[in-house]
């Protein structure tokens, strides 16, 4: 009976360490990028920084979800966040797996806010100083790799499909 009472206490010890994973893992993980379109970072000469091939989320569903459980990130990948007016933004990194830039941008197409190399899993709000319309988010260290900073645009263009 001592032998039957260990073993029920391990596998109850291993039960509830499954309980405390992280969300993410409990749905699917797509790795699929879907490519909607392009978009380029210029400086306001239209001097061109980089160009990346995005997925748009434009949608509740689509922006809500954006790149969480994703493993990873495609390097001239980005999402570009597409909202109806512009507004004081927020974004946080819960249930996203990999560390980003996130880029928040006006309504002008002006970056107005960087944050650099967030943190995953973090729930800290990551806000953007003045109001935006689109945030594009891309791999950690993308904006500083591509000399991108506050001040510059950005110009996208969908897919024909």
């Amino acid at each position: 009976m001592r032998g039957n009472a260990t073993v029920f206490f391990i596998m109850l010890a291993l039960l509830a360490g499954c309980a405390d994973r992280p969300k993410s893992q409990d749905r699917p993980i797509s790795s699929m990028f879907q490519h909607d379109g392009t978009l380029t970072f210029e400086r306001r000469d239209s001097t061109i920084l980089a160009t990346i091939n995005i997925e748009i989320a434009e949608t509740p569903q689509r922006r809500e979800t954006g790149l969480m459980g994703r493993p990873t990130l495609g390097e001239n990948n980005g999402m570009l966040f597409i909202f109806q007016e512009e507004q004081p933004l927020s974004f946080w990194m819960m249930n996203t797996l990999i560390s980003l830039d996130m880029i928040f941008v006006d309504a002008q197409k002006e970056i107005v806010t960087i944050h650099s190399k967030t943190t995953p899993f973090s729930s800290e709000s990551y806000p953007s100083a003045k109001a935006g319309m689109y945030v594009v988010e891309v791999n950690a260290g993308f904006c500083e790799q591509h000399g991108i900073r506050e001040g510059d645009k950005i110009v996208f263009q969908r897919s024909s499909k």
